[in-house]
């Protein structure tokens, strides 16, 4: 049953990619510094402004509005450039906008994609600004996800600190909202652009997911549920991950939920045994499976979980 499980998860993660809406806000190509792009979605009409320049060197700003495609996750339209318009302190003056050509984005995940405008193209992603890094987009609180059967099992997960584990890596650490006894751990691994998050209860279970669509606030995966102290099965389960807080707000007098860390022996050996359960996945994941395909044919498992494989996945392992 075992080599069953694992073929179902190479099933899972091949083929097919997963619709997803990319992340909004601030993108650049990191090479290309002094230029950049701001994107926005509301209900798949995406707007794309360019902040970039004249042949002049007079700087400049275009604009894109059309339908974003999310069964393929591309975009394209008409590109707009503007110019006489209102300055600083200056009365109000309509600007003027002309036909620049056409605009289109063809998204690899929800923070990279290709941009192809008149004379050329580039390779974008989301601007990283307010984190150290991908792993710290954990900081705050969350809430998980896991759909079993059709039955819903939900975390919300206060990430308010660092663990460092026996291999050097480093995770967002924090326990379940206002649940004593709790341990969670995130990480995000670049060697395969995913994420990955361990949750021990309370109760006896313990719960890990899988993400490889996730942006700073939604994230999109696998996941399971199994036995605390037990060797995890491979995540199968349609699982989501959405931002409820962003770290500042844990420290409010509303929420009053400080920066820390995992100090007491008992929670860091806990840790320490989610962290090891975590590497192994990651190792699995990486070994097995190119970026460019990971965790792609889950498309039907997030619209029609199927309760046979979700039992199987449980008793394969």
């Amino acid at each position: 049953m075992k080599k069953f499980g694992y073929g179902l998860l190479l099933l899972l993660f091949s083929h097919a990619t997963l619709a997803f809406s990319p992340a909004q806000g601030l993108w650049w190509n990191p090479n290309e510094s002094g230029r950049g792009y701001t994107i926005d979605v509301q209900n798949n009409v995406m707007i794309v402004t360019a902040y970039v320049y004249a042949p002049s060197g007079a700087a400049t700003w275009f604009l894109a509005s059309g339908t974003y495609e999310d069964s393929t996750n591309t975009f394209s339209a008409t590109l707009g450039g503007f110019s006489g318009g209102q300055c600083f302190g200056c009365p109000y003056s309509s600007p003027v906008g002309v036909n620049s050509g056409n605009l289109s984005i063809v998204f690899t995940s929800p923070e990279t994609g290709t941009m192809t405008f008149p004379g050329g193209s580039t390779e974008i992603q989301h601007f990283l600004y307010g984190y150290a890094n991908k792993t710290d987009y954990f900081l705050g609180e969350w809430s998980f996800s896991l759909n079993v059967s059709g039955l819903i099992s939900t975390q919300w997960v206060v990430f308010n600190g660092h663990y460092t584990g026996s291999d050097g890596t480093v995770y967002a650490s924090g326990q379940e909202d206002n649940i004593s006894g709790t341990v969670a751990l995130g990480a995000y691994y670049p060697s395969g652009n995913f994420f990955i998050v361990g949750v021990e209860d309370n109760t006896g279970f313990s719960f890990q997911y899988a993400f490889n669509l996730a942006d700073d606030r939604r994230m999109l995966g696998l996941g399971t549920i199994y036995n605390t102290g037990t060797s995890p099965p491979q995540p199968t389960d349609p699982s989501s991950g959405s931002r409820l807080l962003f770290p500042a707000d844990l420290s409010t007098a509303a929420f009053n939920k400080s920066l820390k860390t995992i100090d007491s022996t008992k929670s860091k050996s806990r840790a320490e045994r989610l962290a090891q359960y975590m590497q192994h996945l990651a190792r699995q994941i990486g070994s097995h499976h190119p970026a460019s395909q990971l965790f792609g044919r889950r498309a039907s498992a997030l619209s029609n979980p199927d309760p046979l494989r979700a039992t199987q996945s449980v008793e394969s392992w």
